[in-house]
């Protein structure tokens, strides 16, 4: 019979080595917490410059739209150097709000070629649960597809003109709400009735 003494390091060594690991492990999850300030003051920004949308609708002066195309083209250039560098952000790099300030330049860029180079990256944190909505994946490809001339899928996209709302062409109109449901989309009706109400004046 083998004597329990042998085995006795053998433990403590697959202790020893376990805990090392996930020292390492914890450490390397560890969010970036200077790149999580500089997402969350772009968003802030964004969201800044679109204030005027809420209190002049779409009634926009050329200045205030020429300051969110401004500010949307910097973030665009901050943005790409910043998934340069990372990657797509993810959950453990910059946590949720992190997550979803990079999604909001993502929609808001004015460089379509770069929205849909992001577009795979967004569905595939969207399938791991790495803080992508259903509806922001809805978004997006919708976005895409109209800036590419193509009917959108989901009926995000619409043309908002003296209050008046008139969706983009949608491929197979009939079942749009049976696929803005699968994304967590109210039906199509709702949504037109939400755009009319948000931008009345």
């Amino acid at each position: 019979m083998q004597s329990p003494s042998i085995f006795i390091p053998i433990a403590r060594y697959l202790l020893l080595t376990l805990s090392i690991f996930w020292l390492c492990a914890s450490a390397f999850a560890r969010e970036n917490t200077e790149l999580v300030s500089v997402l969350l003051e772009m968003k802030a920004q964004d969201q800044a410059v679109r204030e005027v949308i809420k209190q002049s609708g779409v009634n926009l002066s050329q200045a205030q739209v020429d300051r969110i195309t401004d500010t949307d083209a910097k973030h665009t250039r901050q943005l790409k150097a910043i998934i340069s560098d990372h990657g797509w952000p993810s959950l453990s790099l910059v946590g949720e709000n992190g997550v979803q300030a990079a999604f909001l330049l993502v929609q808001h860029s004015p460089d379509i070629a770069f929205q849909k180079a992001m577009l795979p990256h967004i569905f595939h944190a969207y399938q791991n649960n790495q803080g992508i909505t259903g509806q922001e994946v809805a978004l997006l490809t919708d976005r895409v597809l109209v800036k590419t001339g193509q009917p959108q899928n989901y009926g995000t996209q619409a043309d908002i003109t003296s209050n008046t709302v008139t969706f983009f062409p949608i491929a197979d109109a009939d079942d749009v709400d049976k696929r803005r449901a699968e994304m967590g989309l109210p039906p199509l009706i709702d949504y037109k009735e939400m755009l009319e109400q948000f931008y009345a004046k």
